[in-house]
């Protein structure tokens, strides 16, 4: 375009699923490109500019070395500890595996989050949340213990 003029766009991220609600196909070279980031513990993003997928980006947290021991040390205490995460299957299952633990929750929207909370607590479970962000906060209002970290501190403590 001319220096001066503007043009405009149609860009969408998101995961596979995103991708196919707004008719983009994703082919088995992608596909396979996301689960090899997704077996390390990475959440894979699409990028389509204009109906073209044109990019992937790999993001991960990085787990914290201490978090092995701390899930090792409440499991030894009669904890079941579980992961309930937004992220998709693979990838939670990857983080679950490198600090030991053995029940996950994956692509649990925010809302469906505090039915988690309730359905563990439906079974006689005491239950205790950790957050990290503004989402948690109805299911850490929920659970019995609710630890907000992170970006989560204000919201948590005003729910």
């Amino acid at each position: 375009a001319p220096k001066g003029s503007s043009q405009t766009y149609s860009v969408l991220v998101g995961n596979r699923e995103w991708m196919a609600r707004n008719a983009l196909h994703v082919g088995h070279d992608v596909d396979e490109a996301m689960t090899n980031h997704e077996k390390k513990g990475q959440t894979a993003v699409l990028v389509a500019i204009d109906g073209t997928l044109c990019g992937m980006i790999a993001i991960a947290d990085t787990v914290k070395p201490e978090a092995a021991l701390a899930v090792w040390t409440l499991n030894s205490m009669g904890v079941d500890v579980v992961l309930i995460t937004g992220d998709n299957h693979k990838t939670a299952t990857s983080i679950a595996g490198q600090v030991g633990i053995k029940k996950v929750f994956a692509e649990v929207l925010p809302s469906h989050k505090v039915a988690k909370v309730q359905e563990l607590q439906d079974q006689g479970k005491i239950v205790a949340m950790v957050g990290d962000g503004v989402n948690d906060s109805p299911a850490l209002a929920k659970a019995d213990v609710g630890i907000a970290i992170g970006t989560g501190t204000d919201v948590a403590i005003g729910a």
